[in-house]
């Protein structure tokens, strides 16, 4: 039998090595929530990726290792793929859609909200119930929402078993929690690229929202949103995580590969400069291209290759860096969205290089979502 508390002492000191405890009450609730209470019997474990594929870890057939993953401090368990449609029963590899976030990526996000006991919180992503649990060992007023079902009633169960007094709802988070608004804090456990405005007019004044914003790259870059008035909700950035998208603002379901396999026979060829290479090198540079082309991916594969396509899967490049600096890309579409990302990351460059906790963002009814540089007068997008 796995020694939990072992397991868990020694997680705890990697997170704490790492300065991942940013206040005492995400520790305590750290100690005090079993983690493993949260994870299914079959999981996928992508820290183990094998031949492409990630494989599937079982509690009966290997508990030890399965121990080992749950307490695995900078590890997600990915629980669900393509929303279900494939099932936990071999290695596989798609679209994760559900997971039970790294214990340092979890307990360091909690640290940025700021909340206290009595306060009422609403969590918008219930998954494994995980996060709901550690927020219900700071205050008891806590409302998570999920907007899958067969996800909720599994969270509503393990939050049952360890007797976390959680309010659990079915339905879909964009539209946040009505029923039981106002909420002095609101945070989420999925990534949006625009903040949705019921989430601002469900908090009250005084209230704050922790939410992780869509990246064009890897990382999400973590806001935080303050409500000084109603339904005006304005703040910056504070750290960068990584988070499954919010059901509904996905990417397109048309894969990079099966666009370009479509449609690269029609492509055109040039030499371009950029210095695409800082994208790698700077989380900075990330959210500064991502904020000032929110519709547009970007990401670089093994063999050095990189591919940018937007949403809705319209426009492709493909750039590969010569020897001399410059770039061979191969695009495709109405636009040219490696000069488009070239421009994003000269605008970066021109205006001082930004650290991410330069850029802010504000929510109204009236104006949506604007995305601002050093102060909300400067609105860049």
């Amino acid at each position: 039998m796995p020694e939990w508390r072992e397991l868990k002492r020694t997680c705890a000191e990697a997170l704490d090595a790492d300065g991942q405890f940013l206040t005492d009450w995400t520790r305590k609730a750290f100690e005090a929530v079993p983690r493993e209470a949260f994870v299914p019997d079959r999981f996928w474990w992508p820290e183990k990726q094998d031949d492409g594929l990630f494989p599937l870890i079982d509690r009966k057939e290997d508990p030890n290792r399965w121990a080992e993953a749950v307490y695995a401090s900078h590890t997600a368990l990915i629980t669900q793929i393509d929303e279900g449609a494939v099932k936990p029963d071999g290695p596989a590899n798609g679209h994760f859609t559900s997971s039970v976030s790294a214990p340092n990526v979890v307990v360091r996000k909690l640290g940025h909200l700021d909340l206290h006991p009595g306060q009422r919180v609403l969590e918008i992503g219930t998954g494994s119930g995980y996060n709901a649990a550690l927020l219900a060992e700071r205050t008891a007023r806590v409302t998570t929402v999920e907007v899958d079902q067969a996800l909720a009633i599994a969270a509503r169960e393990a939050l049952t078993g360890v007797r976390s007094v959680v309010e659990v709802v079915w339905s879909n988070g964009a539209g946040g929690c009505a029923s039981s608004a106002p909420f002095d804090r609101i945070i989420a456990t999925a990534s949006v690229r625009k903040v949705p405005f019921p989430w601002v007019e469900q908090t009250a004044p005084g209230g704050a929202l922790l939410v992780p914003m869509a990246n064009a790259t890897e990382a999400n870059g973590l806001l935080l949103l303050r409500v000084e008035e109603p339904g005006r909700a304005t703040g910056r950035f504070v750290d960068t995580v990584a988070f499954m998208p919010l059901r509904g603002q996905e990417d397109g379901n048309t894969s990079i590969s099966e666009l370009y396999e479509r449609t690269h026979q029609q492509a055109s060829g040039t030499i371009r400069e950029c210095a695409l290479h800082e994208l790698t090198q700077s989380w900075d540079a990330e959210l500064a291209v991502s904020l000032r082309l929110s519709d547009v991916w970007v990401r670089r594969n093994a063999e050095g290759t990189w591919w940018i396509s937007n949403r809705h899967a319209t426009s492709w490049a493909a750039a590969r860096k010569r020897p001399d600096g410059s770039y061979r890309v191969k695009h495709w579409g109405p636009r040219d969205l490696f000069a488009e990302v070239a421009r994003a990351l000269e605008w970066w460059r021109s205006n001082g290089r930004p650290a991410l906790t330069d850029f802010g963002v504000t929510v109204t009814a009236e104006h949506g979502h604007q995305v601002w540089l050093a102060e909300p007068d400067n609105v860049i997008c």
